[in-house]
């Protein structure tokens, strides 16, 4: 089976973004691990198992971090208000989530991950970014003033769910964000794992 050679950074970001269809992702897919690929920087072309422990290698992550803020208290009684629980607060606890927790997984098992990815400029991204760096997750964030960091709040009664809480901004990007973030691709790509596995899209 023929090997897939990407010969550039430009060819390598349109076959995981998926833009040249789920052609693309036929002939990869069914050719690992025993590939070969030729990249631009350092790459390692031989047919051996990718190593997430690789300390010369990156992983790349690109996709929307989040902050996932859990509220933690005790249920004891119903409101007088209205038929709902009364949570009595105890503590809250701050996680990456999203492609956040995909990259502190990576970096848990021993990668060097880089993420790519939006925050709001406001503290929600201040605090995820601080999160993220005491995980070991290199991140390279475009900050968008005017745009609220993704943030989910999970009220926990004891170990019962009770209610999340989403902030988001679901809007379009803009085209000029949008190159912000293909920059920052084509930037690290040098110094990513190849070949990558991906499913003709961006994880």
């Amino acid at each position: 089976m023929a090997a897939l050679k990407f010969e550039t950074v430009d060819e390598a970001i349109a076959a995981a973004t998926g833009k040249n269809g789920a052609a693309m992702a036929k002939k990869r897919l069914p050719m690992l691990p025993n590939v070969s690929y030729l990249c631009p920087g350092p790459c390692k072309p031989t047919g051996a198992p990718m190593l997430l422990n690789d300390p010369e290698a990156s992983i790349v992550v690109l996709g929307e971090a989040m902050l996932d803020i859990f509220v933690t208290g005790d249920v004891e009684r119903i409101s007088p208000e209205a038929p709902v629980p009364v949570l009595r607060h105890r503590r809250d606890k701050l996680v990456p989530g999203g492609a956040g927790n995909v990259a502190c997984n990576i970096a848990n098992l021993g990668g060097a991950p880089i993420l790519i990815t939006l925050i709001g400029d406001d503290s929600e991204g201040a605090s995820l970014l601080a999160l993220l760096g005491a995980e070991g997750v290199t991140t390279e964030a475009v900050v968008t003033k005017g745009r609220m960091t993704t943030s989910k709040t999970r009220l926990m009664g004891g170990s019962h769910h009770l209610m999340r809480i989403d902030r988001e901004d679901s809007s379009p990007i803009s085209g000029e964000i949008e190159d912000e973030v293909l920059a920052k691709l084509r930037a690290v790509l040098p110094r990513a794992l190849w070949p990558f596995p991906t499913t003709g899209r961006a994880c």
